[in-house]
C-alpha cells in the first residue's frame, strides 16, 4: 500500500478532477509524465453500514497514526476536495490500493 507521504506526493504533483468512468464516480489523478490513476469513490464501512459510496473515497495508506495504536492516516476525497490529513480508526472499512514496484 502507498505510504501517507506517497499519497501526499500524488496530490501535490498531479492534477486531479472529479469524474465518472464506466458509471463509477471518483478522482482521476494525472501526472506530468502522462500517467494517470482513477480512484473510485467507493465509500467506506462503519460497522455494518456502507457510508459515502459514490460520493466519498476513503483509502488506507501503510502509515500508522503516531498518536494511537488504533488510528491511521487516510486519503479522503469527495467532489469538492482531497485530503491526506484525514484520520480513521484501523477497524473502519476503508479501501486499500495495492502498488507494486516494476
Amino acid at each position: 500500500m502507498p505510504s501517507n507521504e506517497q499519497w501526499d506526493e500524488l496530490i501535490k504533483n498531479c492534477t486531479y478532477e472529479w469524474t465518472t468512468q464506466n458509471g463509477v464516480s471518483g478522482r482521476l489523478f494525472s501526472g506530468k509524465n502522462g500517467g494517470s490513476i482513477f480512484l473510485p469513490a467507493a465509500g467506506g464501512r462503519n460497522d455494518s453500514d456502507l457510508i459515502g459510496a459514490g460520493s466519498d473515497g476513503y483509502y488506507w495508506p501503510s502509515t500508522q497514526y503516531p498518536l494511537g495504536a488504533n488510528g491511521a492516516y487516510s486519503l479522503y476525497f469527495h467532489s469538492g476536495g482531497t485530503d491526506t490529513d484525514s484520520y480513521g480508526l484501523r477497524f473502519d472499512g476503508f479501501t486499500v490500493r495495492p502498488v507494486s514496484r516494476n
